[in-house]
Protein backbone atom coordinates (compact mmCIF):
# COMPACT_ATOMS: atom_id res chain seq x y z
CA UNK A 1 0.00 0.00 0.00
CA UNK A 2 1.13 3.27 -1.22
CA UNK A 3 -0.38 6.66 0.61
CA UNK A 4 0.15 9.96 -0.92
CA UNK A 5 0.00 13.11 1.54
CA UNK A 6 -1.53 15.94 0.82
CA UNK A 7 1.12 17.46 2.89
CA UNK A 8 3.83 16.61 0.92
CA UNK A 9 2.32 17.84 -3.00
CA UNK A 10 3.81 20.58 -3.12
CA UNK A 11 0.63 22.58 -4.68
CA UNK A 12 -2.55 20.94 -4.26
CA UNK A 13 -4.46 23.95 -4.17
CA UNK A 14 -4.23 26.77 -7.30
CA UNK A 15 -4.49 30.80 -6.20
CA UNK A 16 -8.26 30.79 -5.99
CA UNK A 17 -8.77 27.87 -3.64
CA UNK A 18 -9.51 25.24 -6.26
CA UNK A 19 -7.78 21.93 -6.82
CA UNK A 20 -5.06 22.40 -8.62
CA UNK A 21 -5.62 20.63 -12.23
CA UNK A 22 -2.25 18.57 -12.38
CA UNK A 23 -2.95 16.56 -9.85
CA UNK A 24 -4.44 13.79 -11.75
CA UNK A 25 -1.08 13.66 -13.37
CA UNK A 26 0.83 13.76 -10.52
CA UNK A 27 -0.91 10.95 -9.08
CA UNK A 28 -0.58 8.91 -12.04
CA UNK A 29 3.01 9.51 -11.89
CA UNK A 30 3.71 8.75 -8.88
CA UNK A 31 1.46 5.53 -9.37
CA UNK A 32 3.78 4.37 -11.97
CA UNK A 33 6.78 5.24 -10.31
CA UNK A 34 5.33 3.35 -6.96
CA UNK A 35 4.64 0.50 -9.29
CA UNK A 36 7.46 0.29 -11.47
CA UNK A 37 9.75 0.67 -7.81
CA UNK A 38 8.31 -2.45 -6.32
CA UNK A 39 7.78 -4.92 -9.97
CA UNK A 40 10.77 -6.53 -9.09
CA UNK A 41 9.61 -7.14 -4.95
CA UNK A 42 6.40 -8.45 -6.22
CA UNK A 43 7.86 -10.74 -9.00
CA UNK A 44 9.60 -12.47 -5.83
CA UNK A 45 6.62 -12.66 -3.69
CA UNK A 46 4.70 -14.07 -6.71
CA UNK A 47 6.97 -16.19 -7.77
CA UNK A 48 7.03 -17.77 -3.85
CA UNK A 49 3.18 -18.34 -4.65
CA UNK A 50 2.01 -15.22 -2.71
CA UNK A 51 -0.58 -12.63 -3.71
CA UNK A 52 0.24 -9.26 -3.90
CA UNK A 53 -2.11 -6.54 -4.23
CA UNK A 54 -1.09 -3.20 -4.55
CA UNK A 55 -2.97 -0.30 -3.10
CA UNK A 56 -2.97 3.72 -3.14
CA UNK A 57 -4.30 5.86 -1.42
CA UNK A 58 -3.82 9.66 -1.25
CA UNK A 59 -4.27 11.54 2.69
CA UNK A 60 -3.06 11.14 5.98
CA UNK A 61 -0.92 8.27 5.94
CA UNK A 62 -1.72 6.74 9.23
CA UNK A 63 -5.37 7.12 8.85
CA UNK A 64 -5.29 5.66 5.32
CA UNK A 65 -3.54 3.02 6.55
CA UNK A 66 -5.64 1.98 9.90
CA UNK A 67 -8.70 2.43 7.38
CA UNK A 68 -7.33 -0.51 4.94
CA UNK A 69 -6.52 -2.38 8.27
CA UNK A 70 -10.26 -2.20 9.05
CA UNK A 71 -11.28 -2.78 5.37
CA UNK A 72 -8.93 -6.00 4.93
CA UNK A 73 -8.56 -7.35 8.31
CA UNK A 74 -5.13 -8.81 8.09
CA UNK A 75 -3.35 -11.15 10.33
CA UNK A 76 -0.74 -8.82 10.52
CA UNK A 77 0.45 -5.49 9.39
CA UNK A 78 4.26 -4.72 7.72
CA UNK A 79 5.39 -1.71 7.71
CA UNK A 80 8.72 0.00 6.43
CA UNK A 81 9.68 2.35 8.69
CA UNK A 82 11.99 5.29 6.55
CA UNK A 83 14.03 7.46 9.21
CA UNK A 84 13.20 10.84 8.74
CA UNK A 85 14.96 13.82 10.35
CA UNK A 86 13.62 14.53 13.51
CA UNK A 87 12.02 18.28 12.76
CA UNK A 88 9.90 16.32 10.07
CA UNK A 89 8.91 13.93 12.67
CA UNK A 90 7.94 16.70 15.17
CA UNK A 91 5.88 18.44 12.48
CA UNK A 92 4.07 15.09 10.78
CA UNK A 93 4.53 12.96 14.05
CA UNK A 94 5.43 9.14 13.26
CA UNK A 95 2.82 7.59 11.47
CA UNK A 96 4.22 3.72 12.35
CA UNK A 97 3.82 4.72 16.14
CA UNK A 98 0.31 6.33 15.10
CA UNK A 99 -0.84 2.68 13.30
CA UNK A 100 0.76 0.59 15.87
CA UNK A 101 -1.13 2.45 18.84
CA UNK A 102 -4.58 2.42 16.99
CA UNK A 103 -4.39 -0.98 14.65
CA UNK A 104 -6.46 -4.14 16.04
CA UNK A 105 -3.95 -5.94 14.79
CA UNK A 106 -0.30 -7.47 15.39
CA UNK A 107 2.06 -4.99 13.33
CA UNK A 108 5.89 -5.15 12.61
CA UNK A 109 7.95 -2.50 11.46
CA UNK A 110 11.08 -2.73 9.28
CA UNK A 111 13.09 -0.34 9.66
CA UNK A 112 15.59 1.46 7.03
CA UNK A 113 17.99 4.27 7.55
CA UNK A 114 19.79 5.32 4.51
CA UNK A 115 22.92 6.57 6.67
CA UNK A 116 23.22 3.08 7.48
CA UNK A 117 22.91 1.73 4.39
CA UNK A 118 26.38 4.03 3.44
CA UNK A 119 27.93 2.93 6.97
CA UNK A 120 27.38 0.10 8.62
CA UNK A 121 28.46 1.44 12.07
CA UNK A 122 25.39 3.41 12.30
CA UNK A 123 23.24 -0.01 12.02
CA UNK A 124 22.62 0.39 15.64
CA UNK A 125 19.83 3.11 17.33
CA UNK A 126 20.59 3.73 20.76
CA UNK A 127 16.52 4.39 21.01
CA UNK A 128 15.31 1.17 19.50
CA UNK A 129 16.72 -2.56 20.85
CA UNK A 130 17.55 -4.60 18.81
CA UNK A 131 15.94 -7.36 17.61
Amino acid sequence: MYVMSPELYPYPYGPTGELDSALPQYVRNVTELVERSLAQPRRVFEEAGHKVELTHRFGSPAEEILAEIKDWKPDLVVMGRWWAHAPERWVRGSIFERVMRHAAVPTLVVSYNPKEAADPSLAQDPGVPAV
